[in-house]
């Protein structure tokens, strides 16, 4: 009896230890299948929302999504840059954490060319806020101002 109850628990053990990788796996999953899914909402918004006419210059040459905060999308972003929304291309720019872009601006550093500045996100279509930088958002609409800017966030 000893003997097969021993068996029992070393079999409930390989049991239990070959499912904890798959579970890993499995958790990891919706979260890209999370960004994968707003990423195509962001596209679809870029696609359908009706923009004003009279844009900003910046405005008129690319469809351009923002994201502030750390990029939670991974390369599912590659994609979206390979289309086109309302017959223009489009142009994805990461912002990174708010506060650095505040500091930057305060210090009057230069930035390197292709990276955004604070005051970039005025020019955006729709601005992207990751959950980290939600308590931004009353800064955030201080700087997007007046401009047609869509700004979407999570929670």
């Amino acid at each position: 009896m000893l003997k097969r109850t021993r068996h029992l628990v070393v079999f409930v053990l390989i049991l239990i230890g070959g499912t904890i990788p798959i579970q890993a796996k499995d958790s990891a999953a919706p979260i890209s299948k999370e960004y994968k899914i707003k990423a195509a909402y962001l596209y679809n918004y870029l696609k359908t929302i009706g923009w004003p006419e009279t844009l900003p210059p910046a405005m008129r040459e690319h469809m351009i999504l923002g994201i502030l905060g750390t990029n939670p999308f991974g390369n599912n972003l590659e994609q979206l840059k390979a289309k086109t929304a309302q017959g223009k291309p489009i142009k994805v720019l990461l912002f990174g954490p708010f506060t650095a872009l505040q500091q930057q601006q305060e210090s009057s550093e230069t930035t390197e060319p292709n990276h955004p500045r604070l005051q970039d996100m005025a020019s955006c279509h729709i601005l992207f806020v990751t959950q980290s930088e939600t308590s931004h958002l009353p800064a955030v609409q201080e700087v997007v101002g007046t401009q047609p800017v869509l700004i979407v966030g999570e929670d």
